[in-house]
């Protein structure tokens, strides 16, 4: 029997899904055992019904890249660097995270200015050597930093991407006098212009490098201990796996890599419920996590920052991150007015109900005052009681005595303000971009993304809503559920009117060599590789590039013709306008390739009963904004019958989230049991019941 299992990695918990060769799922939750992660990994395999030494294929995503930047916890780093560009990741570009906080001060740097170490080395803009490489410099740098216990290296030189003999002699020179250090030039990184992105991107890979590296040996002996003997595979952040081996070269690639995973088991969903136009909606814990997905490929960004002043400038699917989730502190700030995080409770103490040392209210807390979550369900869960007198005083006395409301409306006032911070969120990725939410379905999971997603729908006209099965978990599906893929690059920085077709030829030919031998080192088979082309395209003269679609075929001027094209359509899409020649030429920056080795995807059988009563276990009362306290029904997600609507107002109960459906909305259960919500049409007879 074929046994997959996919594991996110999260700050509290580490979600666990298996699904076995009929299409059966097993999902589950345990704690995460930081700084240890996996311990917990392990504790959820034990967990599952079948010995490790069955599974046939294990992936997970993780968050110990970001958490290492982020907590300032990697690895002890040096930065060899030409002379003269020592300080490149302190000026940064001149820019403040805070522009009117005149105390604000940057986060220091990842590299001490002791550890940036400058060496004689020039190359020129057009790749010839302007002064020699001073090797005897090097090494004098090398010994150094090996003499305060580093325990990695970047080596970062200016216009090496157009020359990157320098650096690779660098790399030699260290490999040979240090063999066990961890180094990284930016060539192999990222070979394109813009000095302090690159230096940067090649500083955060180093960074993480060893604990990305310590982490997956410990990881994968623990496995091979209990007789896993297939490959481990990672979550890249572009939305597609890699092996262990190359997650350990490009460790800064997997950052985001849980976030990523939620985002493409949204595009799974959306391409087999047959929607083209998906927003996910992740809400954990701390935070939300946005994303677009439209016409069934995710979008994805070239550029994106773990904190600020780190940017990492490589392929990632754009995601948005606001302080939004279930412990989401809420507060009145100096005029009076409610905010919603972006601080919060955390694990530890947690909400106030969890009567665990909270003593602030948050986002669970008046979720649980007005009558979303199940105490019960709560108790059977976890073991033990939510306090929900004690959330009821916080929001009275912390909220409600301050604004003049009751403890109830102040919990709504909490639920409306933290509606409106993800509304805003989906602004950002959808109409600020060109794109038109109510042209979209929106897809709510994470532990509590389904007890806003009517109500986030509702604010923005966003027609429909589509809960997957187990939204909980969805994150850990969507591991499971994505290829193989490697991002590649070359930078080109070719004017329209001046395009080399010869060199353009060349550059995709050695980006497809470098493919077909990253795929074979992978075992995927000639028949099972795609090789996507694509090209950076801008404005001469601009800085920043957009990403767009290269045909197959001979780089001829129809193939150029048609890189401009795509590229006018998507530049009119995104700005409203676009320049005529005369005016501005376009430029290709840096060709792409993305390298696609296609895995077996599971099956899933539906837990959609087309037999199922549909009659509510019980009732409670339920606070909707539009209709104050409603007497509202209580089903079970497995009571829900395949095709049968629901008329709400009603509230949809599972192991690992709550789904909330407002008056005037209806839920159906699709053949994948997802849950379809959308409005019922006034005058209309559905013929849905009222789970009752």
């Amino acid at each position: 029997m074929t046994v997959r299992v996919g594991i996110d990695i999260g700050g509290t918990f580490t979600d666990v899904v298996m699904i076995d060769s009929d299409g059966n799922i097993v999902v589950d939750k345990v704690p995460s055992t930081p700084p240890n992660f996996a311990n917990g990994v392990m504790n959820g395999l034990g967990k599952l019904p079948v010995p490790i030494e069955a599974l046939s294929y294990f992936s997970h995503g993780t968050t110990a890249a970001t958490n290492a930047i982020i907590e300032k916890k990697g690895a002890r780093t040096g930065l060899i660097t030409t002379r003269g560009f020592r300080d490149v990741l302190e000026i940064r570009r001149a820019d403040r995270g805070k522009l009117y906080d005149y105390w604000w001060r940057p986060p220091q740097p990842l590299v001490p200015r002791p550890f940036r170490r400058e060496v004689t080395e020039r190359i020129a803009f057009d790749g010839s050597v302007l002064d020699p490489l001073s090797e005897s410099e090097v090494l004098e740098a090398v010994d150094f930093l090996r003499g305060h216990d580093v325990q990695a290296v970047a080596v970062c030189f200016l216009n090496s991407f157009t020359n990157a003999a320098h650096e690779q002699r660098v790399k030699e020179l260290i490999v040979e006098r240090w063999p066990d250090v961890f180094v990284c030039t930016s060539f192999e990184i990222l070979p394109e212009l813009l000095e302090f992105e690159r230096t940067s991107t090649t500083v955060a890979n180093a960074y993480v490098g060893p604990i990305i590296s310590t982490y997956l040996e410990d990881l994968e002996r623990q496995l091979q201990a209990q007789g896993f003997a297939e490959d481990v595979y990672i979550m890249g952040s572009s939305g597609g796996m890699m092996t262990a081996t190359q997650a350990e070269q490009l460790p800064v690639s997997t950052a985001v890599s849980g976030l990523a995973a939620g985002v493409m088991a949204g595009a799974e969903i959306a391409a087999q419920t047959g929607r083209e136009n998906v927003i996910t909606l992740d809400v954990g814990g701390t935070s939300s996590d946005i994303a677009l997905i439209h016409r069934s490929t995710p979008r994805l960004t070239n550029e994106w920052m773990v904190e600020f002043g780190v940017p990492i400038r490589l392929p990632a699917v754009d995601i948005h991150t606001l302080g939004a989730g279930g412990g989401s502190i809420a507060w009145i700030d100096a005029g009076g007015a409610l905010q919603v995080g972006p601080q919060s409770a955390g694990a530890v103490p947690g909400p106030v109900c969890y009567g665990k040392g909270g003593a602030e209210p948050t986002t669970t807390d008046a979720q649980l005052l007005l009558g979303r979550l199940n105490m019960e369900l709560w108790r059977e869960r976890y073991g033990w009681d939510l306090d929900l007198a004690a959330a009821e005083e916080a929001l009275r006395v912390k909220i409600g005595d301050p604004l003049g409301l009751t403890a109830v409306e102040a919990a709504d006032a909490i639920l409306r303000v933290t509606v409106n911070n993800l509304v805003q969120g989906i602004r950002l990725v959808s109409i600020e971009r060109g794109y038109d939410p109510r042209a979209f379905t929106l897809c709510p999971f994470g532990g509590a993304g389904a007890m806003y997603g009517v109500d986030v729908a509702e604010a923005l006209s966003i027609p429909e809503v589509v809960v997957p099965l187990h939204p909980g978990v969805t994150s850990a599906l969507g591991l499971l559920q994505v290829d193989l893929k490697q991002d590649l690059m070359r930078s080109a920085l070719m004017v329209q009117g001046e395009i080399d077709l010869d060199l353009l030829t060349g550059l995709y030919a050695e980006l497809e060599a470098e493919a077909n031998d990253l795929l074979e080192g992978a075992d995927v088979p000639a028949e099972r590789r795609i090789l996507r082309r694509q090209a950076d395209v801008r404005y001469f003269g601009q800085s920043k590039y957009m990403t767009v679609s290269v045909p197959d075929g001979p780089v001829d001027d129809a193939l150029v013709a048609t890189l401009i094209e795509n590229f006018s359509s998507e530049h009119q899409r995104e700005y409203g306008y676009t320049m005529p020649p005369h005016i501005a030429e376009i430029e290709i920056a840096n060709v792409r390739l993305a390298a696609i080795g296609q895995l077996d995807r599971p099956s899933i059988v539906s837990s959609a009963d087309a037999t199922a009563h549909g009659s509510a276990t019980s009732c409670r009362p339920v606070y909707f904004t539009a209709t104050g306290s409603v007497e509202t029904p209580i089903l079970g997600r497995a009571q829900i019958a395949q095709g049968q609507p629901v008329l709400g107002p009603v509230v949809i109960e599972q192991s690992d989230a709550t789904t909330v459906v407002s008056p005037g909305w209806q839920a159906v259960a699709d053949h994948l049991g997802n849950l379809i919500v959308s409005h019922v049409h006034v005058g209309s007879d559905t013929g849905g019941s009222h789970g009752n």
